[in-house]
């Protein structure tokens, strides 16, 4: 039998009479009748139960049973996440597919402006990517040279935004300035016949052509459809580089 007792003397006619609140099991949070509050159990009570054993509280069983199912519930979980499906976690990205897109080649294009030809976004950031890996790899001196390379197709890029508003003069500045990072590349040579030929100066503008086909100019179907060199069109000069230069892409 458990026996509790109210301690609120005073406030309580259970507690002033001090007489037990008597139970024939464990009470879970039990409250006096009268005043409401906590009953405190009485020292030694419940502990002559017959085949109720050191006071243990029948509640205490289930309690029990159910907190060990809930271990095995969470131990069998984390089991079924950790250690049943580690292929299907590692598969889900893939580190070859970073690499392939890595490797894939990129064929440089160039783009048809109002004005000119520019250097595609592709290729320009082809450019910065090759020189920022020659930077990690230590080959300092080869990624100065892809450095300066970027920096030619960016200048490329300004001079022929230049050519759309018409500032002839600061196109050719940036174009020069082009050639002195990279003389290898073929868009400089196209876009100073360009200005050339604005600027009414054929054999000049002819002139800038040839280099431009022999640095290896690859982008003539955007040349057939660019109206700036129109004027070139009929030179018997033009047509005879046309025949050498095209025919070998």
């Amino acid at each position: 039998m458990y026996q509790y007792k109210c301690k609120s003397i005073g406030d309580c006619s259970v507690a002033n009479s001090g007489e037990y609140v008597k139970s024939e099991t464990m009470l879970n949070d039990p409250k006096c009748s009268d005043c409401g509050c906590a009953l405190e159990l009485v020292e030694g009570s419940g502990s002559g139960g017959g085949s109720k054993k050191s006071g243990a509280s029948p509640k205490l069983g289930p309690m029990i049973a159910a907190g060990i199912a809930a271990v095995a519930i969470a131990g069998g979980v984390s089991w079924y996440l950790l250690g049943s499906k580690p292929a299907q976690s590692i598969a889900i990205i893939p580190p070859s597919a970073e690499i392939m897109v890595e490797e894939k080649v990129v064929t440089p294009t160039a783009e048809t402006a109002s004005s000119g030809l520019a250097p595609s976004e592709t290729e320009t950031s082809l450019a910065r990517r090759d020189a920022d890996e020659k930077l990690r790899q230590g080959e300092f001196s080869e990624a100065e040279r892809k450095a300066a390379r970027s920096a030619a197709l960016e200048m490329i890029k300004a001079a022929v935004a230049k050519m759309g508003q018409g500032d002839l003069n600061g196109a050719e500045k940036e174009l020069q300035q082009a050639k002195e990072r990279d003389a290898t590349e073929p868009l400089i040579y196209y876009n100073l016949a360009i200005v050339h030929l604005r600027q009414n100066q054929p054999e000049e503008a002819l002139r800038h052509m040839e280099a431009s086909f022999m640095a290896g100019f690859k982008h003539f179907e955007a040349m057939d459809q660019d109206t700036d060199i129109d004027p070139l069109r009929k030179s018997p000069k033009f047509q005879e580089l046309l025949n050498i230069y095209r025919k070998n892409v």
